[in-house]
């Protein structure tokens, strides 16, 4: 059994390295065995400083083959043999790019490069940061302290943006949802036409047209009380600063409204059912939410909609079109 093992020796010269020999047994004559060792270490270790292997000692314990092989030739040798696989394996993976990063972090003067997640990938994860905040709001719905914790930080207002300070809702309202259907809706058509728009825009454009739209739809939700009592309309008295906002629309919106300049003539089907072409559907969508605006009373954020929207158009004017 333990002839079969070997160990790891290693060698002076100009680069150390490690050879395979083979250990005789021990099972019967541990002195004569020992003897061997010492010589084929002494051989292989000629000119190193290191001292050499002392006489087995009178009492040497006999140990039983398998442990003595333990002790011997699996511990020291097979740990070295393992850590140096591993090391090479580390070396391999990650020496090329951990040069790479760090020859531009030096030469560059900067920060290393951060590379976002390309293709449907950037859009899976938006579609879990939604789906992470809307389990954060079923937990939370158990208790009332925590229900005012995300009704605090996780929902935008006038009041709490301007009086109270909490900037921070500008961006976290955007993943925040009312219902499972309110988060549905998003989600799928996140998905359709996200995954699109991430592939001709790339991951850095899509993902700043994705947050310019979000924090231009929470904008609109706060700034809107204050606009529409000075524009007479119906649905004035119906706004007040104290509502609260949440959802992802504004930034879906944007994503909608660029893809509908697009391609306006493409079909899209409404609700999944109903196929009509892109410019119509994005004409819909647009009377709905001027009529909400002007009525009031729909119960959704229709100044962040249209927040979202307008961004989406002014990006493609702004690019003309070019991805």
């Amino acid at each position: 059994m333990f002839a079969s093992k070997a160990s790891l020796l290693l060698q002076t010269g100009p680069r150390p390295s490690f050879v395979l020999q083979r250990v005789p047994t021990l099972a019967h004559n541990p002195t004569c065995a020992w003897t061997g060792l010492k010589r084929r270490l002494t051989s292989s270790s000629s000119g190193s400083t290191s001292s050499p292997l002392p006489d087995l000692p009178p009492s040497f314990p006999l140990l039983p083959s398998s442990s003595l092989a333990a002790a011997v030739s699996v511990s020291t040798p097979s740990f070295l043999g393992r850590a140096t696989r591993e090391l090479a394996r580390w070396r391999r993976h990650f020496g090329n790019s951990a040069r790479r990063t760090y020859t531009s972090y030096h030469r560059g003067g900067g920060r290393p490069p951060f590379r976002l997640p390309e293709g449907n990938a950037i859009v899976y994860g938006l579609i879990g940061a939604n789906i992470l905040v809307f389990g954060a709001w079923t937990y939370a719905s158990q208790s009332r302290r925590l229900t005012r914790f995300m009704v605090e930080h996780f929902t935008v207002s006038a009041v709490g943006v301007l009086e109270q300070g909490r900037f921070h809702t500008l961006f976290t309202a955007m993943f925040s949802h009312q219902s499972f259907t309110h988060l549905l809706v998003n989600c799928v058509t996140l998905y359709f036409f996200g995954a699109e728009a991430a592939v001709l825009l790339g991951a850095r454009r899509f993902v700043n047209l994705y947050f310019a739209g979000g924090l231009a739809s929470s904008l609109g939700c706060v700034l809107w009380p204050f606009v529409a009592p000075k524009l007479h309309i119906p649905a004035s008295y119906r706004v007040s600063k104290h509502t609260v906002a949440l959802g992802a629309s504004g930034a879906v919106n944007a994503l909608v409204a660029w893809s509908i300049f697009m391609f306006p003539t493409r079909m899209v089907y409404l609700y999944l059912v109903l196929p009509v072409p892109a410019a119509l559907l994005g004409v819909l969508f647009l009377a709905k939410d001027l009529s909400g605006l002007y009525q009031g009373g729909s119960g959704e954020a229709n100044a962040g909609h249209l927040g979202g929207a307008v961004v989406g158009a002014a990006y493609y004017f702004v690019t003309r079109g070019r991805y």
